[in-house]
């Protein structure tokens, strides 16, 4: 392999920067689609990446990545008095940009001077405290005499103090942020639901691979980008379809624990309802057990998405209301209790033999124990009155 000139340290850690924007700016689109899947994000448009809600600009993020783990910003720091002068003439212009829902994120994987105003402005802190950084960048702002941060620190102080201080209260710092490389990870959380753990590098890779061809082919036209989070969601459903997570298995061990230490459950109380017999409230709490030990194993070891299981338990329920109306439509107006409890067990016993696969995975304990759970919250009963016996 032949040997290449080194790269100068500065080029290469702007680089860096780019790359770490577009990474960012995905991985702000993943956690804004988990609060408001109608949003937006924008590249390069008001500032690094925006984020919108409706017409509403709601996020605006200053990136400021360094591959130096030695460079802490404080108040009189350029970069930081870079990003406050450009937000400064933001808000100093005619828009209808909302201070007072705003946010402004400063993002870094650098540190923060703790002496400093600035440090009082982290996003989560329980020292926040804009009063003292106002103070703190004003007092920073007046003694600079920095000819690089001069026309910065002047469209701050010319703000009116209100706006100055509305400025600040929306800003928040965020200090110590996944660097580059680290980004990478943190959008593999995001995604995990998407595919299995084997495939999860390689589903993100075409994620980013997608992303950054949107942003490159804006970029080679002069113009920023703004994505609706849509979009994103509808390149996930794409990829994870590709990425098809694979059927499960049944592997749940024989549960230890005694059946009969279910007694007190609602599940168990709504059999007995019915003057079921005693091995079917034993059938009842067995598969409970098991199923409830299989759908925790599946869930602690990340083969299933809690969201999966709940339309699992949805398509259960929705079945049981089709067989429940079947059976109790056969009851006569003022039926006796013996009557109701007999319709009670028949569906009972309906739910004991059904075998409804979940992606693959189908056994009667499955489909009989989740029935059971579901009976346990009381989202379904086998008595035809389980409502008010049971205070539903």
């Amino acid at each position: 392999m032949p040997e290449f000139p080194k790269t100068a340290a500065e080029a290469a850690s702007q680089a860096a920067g780019y790359l770490f924007q577009l990474r960012y700016g995905l991985y702000r689109a993943l956690k804004r689609i988990i609060r408001d899947p109608t949003g937006s994000i924008a590249v390069e448009r008001v500032d690094d990446i925006a984020g919108s809600s409706g017409q509403a600009l709601i996020e605006i993020a200053q990136l400021k990545h360094t591959t130096n783990s030695a460079t802490t910003f404080n108040d009189l720091s350029p970069a930081i008095w870079r990003t406050i002068g450009n937000w400064s003439r933001l808000v100093a212009a005619p828009n209808e940009l909302n201070l007072a829902t705003l946010e402004l994120l400063f993002v870094t994987n650098a540190a923060v001077d703790k002496c400093s105003g600035i440090s009082r402005l982290r996003s989560a802190e329980n020292n926040r405290d804009p009063g003292f950084a106002l103070t703190s960048l004003n007092a920073a702002a007046i003694k600079s005499d920095n000819q690089v941060t001069k026309k910065d620190r002047q469209d701050f102080l010319a703000l009116e103090s209100a706006v100055q201080a509305a400025l600040v209260r929306a800003i928040q710092i965020i200090e110590n942020s996944p660097n580059l490389d680290a980004l990478g990870p943190e959008i593999e959380d995001l995604v995990h639901y998407a595919c299995e753990s084997a495939s999860l590098t390689e589903f993100r890779a075409e994620l980013e691979g997608w992303w950054f061809d949107r942003i490159a082919q804006a970029f080679s036209q002069g113009n920023g980008l703004v994505i609706p989070l849509v979009e994103v969601e509808a390149r996930i459903s794409y990829l994870r379809e590709k990425y098809k997570i694979g059927a499960l298995q049944i592997d749940v061990e024989n549960p230890t624990e005694n059946p009969d230490s279910l007694d007190s459950y609602l599940f168990a109380r709504q059999v007995l309802s019915v003057k079921s017999t005693e091995q079917r409230l034993r059938n009842a709490q067995r598969d409970f057990l098991k199923a409830s030990a299989q759908r925790s194993k599946w869930l602690r070891e990340a083969k299933i998405d809690p969201i999966e299981l709940d339309k699992y338990d949805q398509n259960l329920a929705e079945r049981w209301t089709t067989q429940s109306a079947i059976i109790w439509n056969e009851l006569a107006e003022g039926c006796s209790d013996n009557d109701k409890c007999k319709s009670g067990r028949k569906i009972l016993g309906w739910a004991e033999t059904q075998e409804t696969p979940l992606r693959g995975a189908s056994a009667q304990f499955l489909t009989s124990g989740s029935y059971h759970t579901l009976a346990d919250r009381l989202r379904l009963g086998w008595h035809p009155d389980y409502k008010k016996l049971f205070g539903g």
